[in-house]
């Protein structure tokens, strides 16, 4: 393999950093109502652009456009004639999110037109979010109330300048100074080198064109999921005589299994992580209670009841335990995100994060976790292929 060409890089003046703010639409309850529910490519088609800022190259001073009648998208003559013209790179934070909702309004070159500020970031081994990079890089960072401002006015059915003129004049700030953050980042930090975004924009061709899924085995894995859930959760009330009501209560869990094994060395030595004592005398325990550690205690409960037996209060702890080693798995959640992500053709879009793991710079995934899908299996093929035939069944009855 040929060494990467760290001097071949693209020049800041071909650049223009971009942002935009968005409002979504429809049901306020949808997955589509979120980026943060959604996928990237599923929100954008359901939402639109009500603020761009942007600036050219490093120094370039931030110029925006809004629009104060937010509950239309724009038209492409209502926009900047010099974004339409534009034939160099655009930048931003996250760049899919930015692509996807200014690229059919703009005719802005696809995919090989943008980079992606985040692999700036992570090719520096710096944070990925703006705010914390924009930090590390010894500058002041994002404006604070952003969060709260996208929840007044990006929402379907928000706030309007009309409603909250000040808030509204806050929001404009805000939108303006993460042009001027991404700006100082990149002036701050290492270009990238051009054959890595040569990667980049065939890992976002990836992203775009999705992975496809059987709708029907995930509307039933769905729906399984959910009444395993439910099943599970009144289980767990019931054996802790209503102390908790969930297995993801994961605080209130451990200090509940920790008030009934901790005078028993045996027992809770699987959940303690260190242990000092303080200047009053009095000990003080960090305690974990993860998968394995649960699998620990489940085996020395069963070694503790065949040897002694158990206390109603241990074996409330052996049952509740057994709920808990897979009751709080992560895995049968994917069904239903998949459902909140995926494409009308099918596919599951922007599942990749193109150089997501700092230092390394490997692949990471979001969404639906499509490098973290549970391998273990039953064991049994004909068992598991009933499985499957019967989630498919569930599926088709709820299409």
């Amino acid at each position: 393999m040929d060494k990467l060409d760290l001097t071949d890089v693209i020049d800041w003046d071909d650049v223009c950093f971009i942002d935009c703010e968005t409002r979504s639409m429809g049901d306020p309850e949808a997955p589509d109502a979120s980026v943060m529910t959604t996928s990237t490519l599923r929100y954008a088609a359901n939402s639109y652009p009500i603020v761009i800022t942007w600036a050219f190259g490093l120094t370039g001073e931030v110029h925006r456009w809004a629009t104060n009648d937010i509950h239309k998208p724009p038209m492409r003559d209502e926009l900047p004639q010099e974004l339409l013209e534009w034939g160099g790179y655009f930048a931003a934070w996250h760049a899919a999110f930015d692509r996807e909702e200014l690229d059919a309004t703009l005719d802005a070159g696809g995919i090989k037109a943008w980079l992606d500020m985040m692999v700036q970031a992570s090719y520096n081994n710096m944070p990925l979010g703006l705010d914390r990079a924009a930090k590390a890089s010894g500058h002041k960072g994002k404006v604070a109330s952003g969060k709260r401002l996208i929840k007044m006015f990006c929402v379907p059915d928000g706030d309007t300048p009309e409603s909250h003129p000040e808030d509204w004049a806050e929001f404009l700030h805000y939108a303006d100074e993460d042009i001027v953050q991404m700006q100082a980042f990149a002036a701050a930090t290492l270009p990238v080198p051009f054959r890595m975004w040569q990667e980049y924009w065939v890992s976002e061709k990836i992203n775009r064109r999705g992975l496809p899924i059987d709708l029907d085995m995930a509307r039933g894995g769905a729906v399984l999921a959910a009444a395993y859930a439910e099943q599970t959760n009144a289980r767990v009330n019931e054996i802790t005589d209503g102390d908790l009501y969930s297995v993801r209560q994961y605080d209130a869990q451990r200090a509940w299994v920790w008030e009934r094994v901790r005078g028993n060395p045996f027992l809770s030595e699987h959940m303690v992580v260190a242990h000092r004592v303080t200047d009053t005398g009095e000990d003080e325990y960090k305690l974990k209670m993860d998968r394995p550690r649960i699998t620990k205690l489940i085996a020395a409960l069963n070694t503790l009841d065949e040897k002694q037996g158990l206390t109603d209060d241990e074996y409330k702890v052996l049952c509740f335990l057994e709920e808990r080693e897979f009751g709080a798995s992560a895995a049968p959640a994917k069904f239903a995100k998949m459902l909140d992500m995926v494409m009308p053709d099918g596919t599951v879009p922007n599942q990749y994060v193109f150089a997501g793991a700092t230092q390394t710079t490997r692949y990471s995934s979001k969404g639906v976790q499509v490098h973290n899908m549970t391998r273990s299996t039953v064991g049994d093929t004909d068992a598991e292929e009933d499985a499957c035939m019967y989630l498919i069944e569930v599926g088709e009855q709820r299409a």
